[in-house]
This record gives structure tokens, sequence and C-alpha cells, in this order.
């Protein structure tokens, strides 16, 4: 399904490269013209589909993970004392 989305990121243009339109924030006008004119562009499935599995779990879990590992490690390079290890699988998270 093509996109309509604001103009409300630095990624944004990336997000909807190939997959819609963009209109700047608050433009309602722009917004609706953008609605209207994209129930009339053509619409390329396989490309739509290739561009959204660059956003899929499997792609991306290991750049969060990896982001994640290096906001838990401090400048001096040792683990944050705050942090706390996540309970093994299937157990209650303590309260």
């Amino acid at each position: 399904m093509p996109i309509v989305a604001t103009d409300c990121c630095v990624n944004m243009p990336m997000l909807v490269e190939g997959a819609g339109l963009i209109v700047p924030i608050m433009d309602a006008a722009a917004l609706a013209d953008a609605m209207e004119r994209i129930k009339m562009l053509p619409v390329d499935v396989s490309k739509m589909r290739a561009r959204a599995s660059g956003f899929s779990v499997e792609t991306t879990a290991p750049d969060w993970i990896t982001l994640f590992d290096m906001l838990a490690v401090d400048w001096s390079g040792k683990e944050d004392s705050n942090l706390r290890p996540l309970p093994p699988e299937g157990s209650a998270l303590p309260g």
C-alpha cells in the first residue's frame, strides 16, 4: 500500500522512498492533495515489498542489539551497574 506521510523526522524521506509521498508538517491542503494524487500513481508491489524487507525484525534486530550493547557500557568500558540482566525466559519480571 502506498504511503502518504508528513516530513516529521530526519529519516522520513528514507523510509518512504519509492513507496509514497511526503508532505510538509501542518499542511492539511498538501496532505489532502497527496492522498488524492497517490490513488493515481502506479503501484509496484514487488518494489514496495523489497523496500519493506529492509525494515523487518530479522534485518533490524542485530543493529538494535548492537546499539543497546553500546549504550549499556559506560565510557570507561565497564558495564553500567544500574543495568540488570533480564530474568530467564518464561520467568516473571521482578516487581
